[in-house]
């Protein structure tokens, strides 16, 4: 793909151009690079981009490779958001969705991705026990998505059960605490209010004073 880039301001660190380098590029420069998506940054010939720049050369003619990622490339800034975006690619695998609903569904920690991928094709296999016969990856999802996460995460935001936490780390935290204090995988308004007074429960531990430590008889 063409791509054109003016250039802002002469690099201080450039040097001069060997004589037979500033003959070869004259006055139209060219470079080739790669753009990994939309938000990642070009990278460019660096010799070619120094001796347009130590020439005064205002704008460089490049033909760039854009790479296309499964997952948005938006948010890389370090190598640990590498890990991110990989447990992400996987839960994306494994849980083919429109891209509006993975919108919806955003973690902190990436290993939340990896437990609602599991949980995702856990529910997947009670469907179709349910209903008996066989579903794909991609009909698993979409009824997941708006049979399952949708009314849930509804539920909770009338509840005000969500807090600070988006909605995907709600709803994962919540469905294990349902599962580990009424072992059942269904959801009802019966179910939502024994969550909450879990949750107010724990909020008033977390809260509470640390107990007095008695007094010793002074001898």
């Amino acid at each position: 793909m063409p791509f054109r880039c003016s250039r802002a301001s002469p690099s201080r660190n450039a040097t001069a151009p060997a004589a037979s380098d500033a003959a070869a590029i004259g006055t139209s420069r060219s470079t080739s690079g790669w753009r990994l998506a939309q938000p990642s940054p070009l990278k460019r010939a660096c010799r070619t981009l120094s001796i347009a720049i130590a020439t005064g050369a205002t704008t460089i003619e490049a033909y760039v490779t854009e790479i296309l990622t499964v997952v948005p490339a938006a948010g890389i800034r370090r190598r640990g958001d590498l890990l991110v975006k990989d447990y992400e690619r996987l839960f994306r695998a494994r849980v083919p969705l429109p891209d509006q609903a993975y919108a919806k569904i955003a973690f902190s920690d990436p290993w939340l991705y990896a437990e609602l991928g599991e949980a995702v094709e856990a529910w997947g296999c009670r469907c179709m026990q349910d209903n008996r016969r066989f579903m794909d990856r991609a009909e698993i999802a979409r009824r997941w998505f708006a049979d399952e996460y949708q009314p849930v995460v509804r539920m909770l935001r009338g509840a005000d059960m969500i807090g600070s936490r988006t909605e995907a780390e709600a709803y994962m935290r919540l469905a294990g605490q349902r599962y580990l204090m009424l072992r059942t995988h269904e959801w009802s308004d019966e179910v939502v209010d024994e969550l909450r007074k879990a949750e107010q429960r724990q909020s008033r531990r977390r809260h509470r004073l640390p107990p007095r430590r008695p007094r010793r008889w002074p001898y």
